[in-house]
């Protein structure tokens, strides 16, 4: 039981970081929103999640870290690409 809870925490916690990976679209095109919200939140939420699976030994400590670095790198193109006029 206690292995599905941390499944459970493990995949709303990875499914919120993905949704973070989307950027918002701003109402006023002068002021848009920057990526420094999904940076910090959403990596958060992933490295919740990566340190569940980790603790439940399904993560190794090494490829977490290179998940979590891969992640904030998305996530900051993603929002670099968006907000190009």
């Amino acid at each position: 039981m206690r292995v599905a809870a941390l499944r459970s925490v493990e995949l709303i916690c990875f499914i919120a970081a993905l949704g973070f990976m989307i950027p918002p679209i701003a109402s006023d095109a002068e002021f848009p929103y920057r990526a420094t919200p999904a940076l910090i939140i959403g990596g958060l939420l992933f490295t919740v999640s990566l340190l569940l699976s980790w603790w439940r030994g399904a993560e190794h400590w090494i490829t977490a870290l290179i998940k979590i670095m891969v992640y904030l790198v998305l996530v900051w193109i993603a929002y670099e690409r968006a907000l190009v006029h």
